[in-house]
Formats: C-alpha cells, structure tokens, sequence
C-alpha cells in the first residue's frame, strides 16, 4: 500500500469514527437505565481517534515526500504513545492522591511518595517528549518543523473544542454540532522535496 493511499484509508476511519463518537458521549442522565444508555466513549478512545487523523494528515499538512511520510508515522506514534501512558499514569496517580486526602487524617508519608511520584512521571514525560520531538525535527526540513507546530497547535484546538462538545452534551444542550475539520488546501500541492538529509 503505498502512502497516498494509506492516508486516504486512515482519513476514512478516523474521520467517521472521530464525528460518531460525539452523539455518543451525549450519554443519557444516570436516572436512565443502564441499557438504555448509548456507549459512552473512553477518553482514550477519543485521543485515540484524533492521533488516527493527525497521522492521516500529515503528508498534506507537512508536504512530506512518501519516504518522509513512512519514517514521520513511526516518530509520531511513540510521540503519541508517550502522551497516553504520561495521562494514564498521572490519572491513576492522581486518584490515589484523592483517596489518600478523603482518609481522616492522611498520612504525610503517603502523600509526600504520591507527590514525589506525580513529580518524578512529569520529569521524565518532559525529557522524552525532548527527545522523540528531537527525533522527529530531524526528519523535516525548517519549513516542515514550522507547519508541524503550526498544525499541532491546530489540532490541540481541536481536541480541546471536541471535548468541550462533549460536555455540553451531557448537559443535554441540543443536538450534537460536528467538528470542524482542519482546513484544506486550495492550491495545486508542488511535489515534496526531501528531508534534511
């Protein structure tokens, strides 16, 4: 499968999935019956959704070559991955600091390990982050470095408006609005030039 028609397959996956999963987080109010609610989509399961379109866009976003493209998927993957495990284990941390301060009287010992745990996962988040960022700047050109962040900001945006939906749909504030999508570009794409070397 060549990577034209690998983006083409990803965007018709993610895409669907990513405007599906909004009428379904609008689950109903917890007096509904189990069964009569809709499934509710796991935060998970949303990031998920949007790293799968991310990567669908990329060639276009960025203008790689194909060979650019095949080596780029592999650096944002672990960038993804690294994200996903940083906000399960910060989540699952997180809980245990609550469940530690909800006791009579917390232990000081317990808190003070949960606290140097919290601060321990975000260090080491931030210097893998450093280095899979590293990895993938040395696969693109200036101007490519420059259109990632620029699309990433884009993408963030997002995220951060979809979730947003999805609250207000809990809500039960009307039927669900769908995503915008990231712009298109309307002129004739020139043939990609090759990485930095």
């Amino acid at each position: 499968m060549t990577a034209r028609s690998l983006r083409r397959a990803l965007v018709a996956i993610a895409l669907p999935a990513l405007v599906s999963a909004l009428p379904a987080a609008a689950q109903l109010p917890p007096e509904d019956s189990p069964e009569d609610r809709p499934p509710r989509p796991r935060r998970e399961e949303l990031h998920g959704m949007l790293d799968a379109y991310v990567i669908s866009k990329l060639q276009e976003a960025l203008r790689l070559s194909d060979e650019q493209y095949a080596r780029v998927i592999v650096a944002q993957k672990k960038l993804d991955e690294q994200r996903r495990d940083y906000h399960r284990d910060g989540r699952e941390l997180l809980q245990r600091l609550r469940q530690a301060l909800a006791a009579d009287k917390p232990s000081e010992a317990e808190l003070s390990r949960l606290l140097e745990r919290l601060d321990a996962l975000r260090s080491e988040f931030e210097a893998r982050q450093k280095a899979a960022h590293a990895a993938l700047d040395a696969l693109l050109t200036v101007e490519q470095r420059a259109r990632y962040r620029l699309f990433m900001v884009e993408i963030e945006g997002r995220m951060q408006e979809m979730m947003r939906e999805v609250r207000r749909l809990r809500r039960g504030a009307g039927p669900p609005r769908l995503p915008r999508a990231p712009q298109e570009e309307t002129r004739p794409r020139l043939d990609a030039g090759p990485g930095p070397g």
